[in-house]
Order: structure tokens, then C-alpha cells, then sequence
């Protein structure tokens, strides 16, 4: 490959527009062109047209988290909700959209030796990604460990219930009354989704659990959660969805909303991101409109809406983390919870904040290479996972 070929591919993959093909190809010449990359770098540092690069620092954390990802085996694509404004990020966008997680305001500290990462991490063995799992509770006790291996038929009176990959769904062959309940659960390191008896689709997110009728009857189709879910309500006009969770009572007709209910959690929240609900929160009741979330504190009972930026909310349905502004911990509890690993921390506990997205189907020692970036440092005994500065 020529460097005018070079040159061709490496503005493409700045402005988002590289194919899949030639992603490949671009990352397969880096090593030989990388002088190029660096170039163009110092160029766009200086150049009006190109959104602001901040600073040298700045140009410098963009090209190695470039160069990270040309020296990694992690995939390189994922699912999205939505096609970004890459051209409106530049630089930054392609680093995120390389797989790699941008973090902090000045986003990487640069390390232009590709040292290897930590000993600690280093001697960590691997941690490998949640995958479809989860355990159905039926109405008489008795339990039914689902992944994604198979298919599976059960019936449970009039409703058949099918197990299909990573999914269940229920399937209504007569309304019946409303007296047998099932749960489904998924474990830490889990997700699974579901569809019931009246076709609404929800999402169990880690560490996470759906209690709902085998059949729904009445005036009224009512589920209780914990952890985080996200559903795709059917509509009913006769028979409106209510959602239990703690400390929040969640009416619809017919929408698409998100609860985190996470005891961990500092409050309890629900993101609406279309059609309209009404949040029963103590003595407060509040109808959203679609982008805003609806938040109340453990602590102090102390209820607030606000605007947000939805797609970053429901990010973990389409197998992203994403991190908007979010403390250690907030990070942690996350991680915490897709890999099933315990998380402790130092005395001196790093105050940094991190902005950015990395792929759920990377092991852990990868996300922890990427943290360590960021001069955090983890000590590791066996399934805990001890911060440091």
C-alpha cells in the first residue's frame, strides 16, 4: 500500500466514513504508516475546520487510543441505536467508535511506549463477559436454568412458554385468570430478555428480576422489577401497564421506558423514550414526557426530572457501557455487576470523572487496561477487584 492509499484511508476513518473492509485494511498498515497518523494529528491540532482537538496532551491521548485498539484483538463494531454525528466529534468519535472508551475531560493520559499494562492486571486471570443466562421460578416453585443453548417448550395452563437462544416468550392460547406468577431473574454476569403474554417485550439487565402473571386478566397488567429493565410495552387502551419497583410506581398505556431499581444504586430512576407514564413516588405524581427520567434518592426520599440523553441510558441493550459524567464508582457498580467480581477501594479513592462508551463483550482484563490509562490502578485477589490510586 502506497502512502497517498494510506493517506485516503486514515482521512476516512477520521471522518467516520471507513468501511468494515477497509477498517481492517486501515489497522493492518498502521504500524507501517503510523508517522502518517501523528501527522495528521499535529495538522487537525491547528486546522479551524476540524472540531478542537483541546491540546497537544489532548492529540497525543487521541493517537494512542488509536494505537491501543491497532494492537488489540477486540471487535471492532457493536450494534447502535442510532448512526452518531461522527464528523461533528471527529478524532474523539473515532476513537470511541475504534472500541476504545473515552475518558476524563482531556480523555487518555498518553503513553507513547505502549508500555504493558499493570502487574496487578497483568496476573489477573481473565474475567470473561455476562452472557444470556437466567433462572425462571414457576408458579408452583420449581425451577428452570435457561442460557442460550437450545430451545425449550413448557406449558403452564393455557399459556405455553417458548425458550428460544437468549429469549422467552409466552404465548396466550385462552385468557384465563390471573393466579399463577412466574419470575424470571437473571444472576450477576447475566441478561436475558422476555416476552409476555400480552407481547410486551422487556430486557433483564445483570443482576436483575421480573416478577408477572403466567396471563394477564382484569382492567389492569401489573409487574414488579428489580435491578434494571428496560420494556416495550403492548398497547391496551382497556388495560393499562403498571411497573413496581422500589419506591416508584410506573403507569402506561403503551411506550418504551427504562427502570433502574439497583439497591446499590444511589435512587431509583425511570427514563421515558416515547409515548407517556405516570410516576406514582411517595406523595409525588409526575407525568413524563419522552427524554426526561424521573429520579428518587434511597436516602432522602427527594424526587427530580430532568433531561437526558436516552440512548446513553438503554446503551446496555445493544452491548455498550456507556458513561456519561460518572464517578469510579458509578463505573464500578457496572462492571461490578456484568463480570460478577467484587469491588473494594483504597483509602484514596480517585476523584475523576469519565465520559465515554467501551463494548460489554470485552473480557475484564481489557476494560481494566483501558482504566489504567487513566493512572487507576486495581489490586487484584482472585474475584476482587481493589481500586487504587
Amino acid at each position: 500500500m502506497t502512502q497517498e492509499e494510506f493517506q485516503q484511508l486514515l482521512i476516512a476513518y477520521r471522518e467516520g466514513t471507513l468501511a468494515p473492509v477497509d477498517k481492517a485494511l486501515f489497522f493492518k498498515w498502521l504500524p507501517v504508516y503510523e508517522k502518517q497518523l501523528a501527522e495528521q494529528l499535529d495538522r487537525d491540532l491547528h486546522d479551524p475546520a476540524i472540531q478542537p482537538l483541546g491540546d497537544e496532551a489532548t492529540r497525543d491521548i487521541i493517537y494512542n487510543a488509536i494505537q491501543l485498539t491497532a494492537h488489540s484483538d477486540a471487535d471492532l463494531s457493536y450494534p447502535m441505536r442510532g448512526k452518531p454525528s461522527l464528523r461533528r466529534w471527529g478524532w474523539a468519535a473515532a476513537a470511541i467508535l475504534a472500541g476504545v472508551m473515552v475518558l476524563g475531560s482531556i480523555y487518555f493520559p498518553v503513553y507513547r511506549n505502549r508500555a504493558q499494562p499493570a502487574e496487578a492486571v497483568a496476573r489477573l486471570q481473565d474475567v470473561p463477559p455476562g452472557q444470556n443466562k437466567a433462572v425462571l421460578i414457576l408458579s408452583d416453585g420449581s425451577k428452570v436454568t435457561l442460557d442460550s443453548a437450545g430451545n425449550q417448550v413448557i406449558r403452564q395452563g393455557a399459556t405455553v412458554v417458548r425458550k428460544q437462544g437468549g429469549s422467552l416468550q409466552y404465548d396466550e392460547e385462552e385468557r384465563g385468570p390471573a393466579v399463577a406468577y412466574n419470575t424470571l431473574s437473571t444472576p450477576l454476569g447475566g441478561q436475558f430478555r422476555i416476552v409476555l403474554s400480552d407481547g410486551t417485550k422487556v430486557w433483564l439487565n445483570a443482576g436483575s428480576s421480573i416478577r408477572y402473571p403466567v396471563t394477564f386478566a382484569g382492567h389492569e397488567r401489573v409487574v414488579e422489577v428489580t435491578g434494571e429493565t428496560y420494556f416495550e410495552v403492548a398497547d391496551d387502551a382497556t388495560a393499562p401497564f403498571i411497573v413496581k419497583a422500589a419506591r416508584q410506581e410506573i403507569k402506561v398505556l403503551g411506550t418504551r421506558f427504562n427502570v433502574n431499581a439497583y439497591a446499590d444504586e444511589p435512587m431509583v430512576s425511570t427514563t421515558l423514550l416515547n409515548g407517556a407514564v405516570r410516576i406514582v413516588s411517595g406523595n409525588v405524581t409526575r407525568l413524563l414526557k419522552p427524554g426526561e427520567q424521573l429520579a428518587t434518592q434511597y436516602a432522602s426520599n427527594e424526587v427530580t426530572v430532568r433531561s437526558v440523553n436516552v440512548d446513553n441510558v438503554v446503551a446496555w441493550t445493544s452491548g455498550k457501557f456507556m458513561f456519561e459524567n460518572s464517578d469510579i464508582k458509578a463505573v464500578m457498580r457496572q462492571l461490578a455487576r456484568w463480570y460478577d467480581v467484587e469491588v473494594m477501594y483504597g483509602s484514596d479513592i480517585p476523584s475523576r470523572e469519565f465520559v465515554g462508551e467501551i463494548e460489554r463483550d470485552l473480557h475484564l482484563s481489557q476494560v481494566l487496561k483501558i482504566l489504567e490509562q487513566n493512572n487507576i490502578h486495581f489490586k487484584i485477589q482472585g474475584r476482587k477487584i481493589i481500586v487504587l490510586r
